[in-house]
């Protein structure tokens, strides 16, 4: 896979985001595509050198379709997706969410794990509202 490739595929199918769980604030990267498209996931997972995990995502509803779902969270694991993006940057609607979701990556790394919940809070805030369409 070229890496401009991967740029574009997380352009359309990918997300960065974060889950808060007993307190936690956690970070995730992910790509979700239909069922019949695991095989591309896995190839992403090996171009991001075997990191994250691929789970199979069943039907919510009559109206869904059953979906592959590939996520990386390990902090370790995120430097690396960073330095993919740094290198191979976002062009469109998501390269606002990716910048913001850096700030927290980085500032998760640089605190070993451990940033000051505030700013950390504050750039959920900014990454939720980056994260919505436009309009």
């Amino acid at each position: 896979m070229s890496p401009g490739y991967v740029t574009g595929l997380i352009e359309a199918a990918g997300s960065f985001t974060y889950s808060r769980s007993r307190g936690q604030l956690s970070l995730y990267f992910a790509i979700r595509l239909g069922a019949a498209d695991i095989d591309l996931l896995r190839d992403v997972r090996r171009f991001f050198g075997g990191h994250g995990r691929i789970y199979s995502v069943r039907p919510t509803s009559e109206r869904s379709k059953p979906a592959s779902y590939y996520r990386v969270n390990r902090l370790a694991e995120l430097r690396r997706i960073v330095a993919h993006f740094d290198h191979h940057p976002l062009r469109g609607s998501k390269r606002r969410a990716y910048e913001v979701w850096k700030e927290m990556v980085v500032l998760k790394v640089a605190t070993f794990g451990d940033p000051p919940r505030t700013r950390l809070n504050s750039l959920a805030k900014k990454l939720s509202a980056s994260s919505r369409p436009a309009g």
